[in-house]
C-alpha cells in the first residue's frame, strides 16, 4: 500500500513518533510516498488532519490525544491498531461545501456563521421543507466527525449516522435545540452583516446570505 505519512512537525511528541512510525509501516510492507496514495496517516491531532485536509489522500487514519475526535488512534495505542485500520473496512464520511463569492470551501468538521464584532445576528435557516429561526451569537452546521468537537461543547448531539447538524450559539430566542437533518442543500440567511468560520481557521466574509451542501467524502478508516 501507498501511504503519505504527515506529522506535526511542531508537536516533540510527534516528531519523535514519526521515524517509528515511518519504520513501522515499511516493515509491514507498505512504501511512504507522495501522491496518489492509498491511504494518509497523520500524526499530530485534529488539528493537523484540518490543516493538511486538501492533502489527504485515500484511507485517512489519524493518530492524536486521547481527547482527539477525528483521530481513531493515539500515541498510546497506535502500535497495536494501525495495521488492521489501513486493512479493514473503512466508512466514507461526508464534508460539508460551501460556495463563497465564486469559490469552493470544505469543512471536515463545522462551518460557523456569526458577527465579526461578536453581536448578536438573526438567522434563518431552510433545509429541505424545514425552516428555523434563531437569535443568539450565531449558527454551527456540523458532520457527524463534528459533532464530536465544537458543536458537543455547544451541547449538541453526538451522532454516528452521515447527517448533518445545526446547532446555535448563545441562543437569545426560544430555540435552544439542535437539528439534525439527512444532507441537503442548506440557506442560511441573516439580517446583518456576517463571516463564516470555516474548520476554526478559515474566517470569509458572507454578508446576508450563505448556502452550505453535502461535500466530498473523507474515506475514514475504522
Amino acid at each position: 500500500m501507498r501511504i503519505r505519512l504527515i506529522c506535526n512537525r511542531t508537536k516533540g511528541w510527534a516528531k519523535r513518533l514519526y521515524p517509528e512510525a515511518k519504520e513501522y509501516l515499511e516493515s509491514d510492507g507498505h512504501r511512504i510516498t507522495e501522491g496518489n496514495c492509498d491511504a494518509t496517516v497523520v500524526i499530530g491531532g485534529d488539528g493537523t488532519i484540518i490543516y493538511h485536509k486538501k492533502s489527504i489522500d485515500g484511507i485517512l487514519v489519524g493518530i492524536g490525544s486521547k481527547r482527539s475526535g477525528i483521530c481513531q488512534l493515539n500515541r498510546g495505542n497506535w502500535k497495536q491498531n494501525l495495521a488492521r485500520m489501513l486493512k479493514g473496512e473503512p466508512e466514507k464520511v461526508s464534508m460539508l461545501k460551501a460556495v463563497i463569492n465564486g469559490k469552493e470551501y470544505s469543512a471536515i468538521n463545522e462551518i460557523v456563521v456569526r458577527n465579526r464584532e461578536f453581536r448578536a445576528i438573526h438567522t434563518t435557516v431552510s433545509c429541505g421543507r424545514k425552516t428555523l429561526k434563531f437569535f443568539g451569537d450565531g449558527v454551527l452546521v456540523c458532520t457527524r466527525i463534528g459533532s464530536t468537537a465544537y458543536n458537543r461543547s455547544l451541547l449538541g448531539p453526538v451522532f454516528r449516522k452521515d447527517l448533518m447538524c445545526v446547532t446555535p450559539i448563545a441562543e437569545i430566542g426560544k430555540n435552544r435545540k439542535s437539528a439534525v437533518f439527512k444532507y441537503c442543500p442548506m440557506t442560511i440567511k441573516i439580517l446583518e452583516k456576517s463571516c463564516c468560520v470555516i474548520d476554526g481557521n478559515e474566517i470569509l466574509d458572507i454578508g446576508k446570505k450563505m448556502k452550505i451542501e453535502k461535500g466530498d467524502s473523507i474515506i475514514y478508516g475504522k
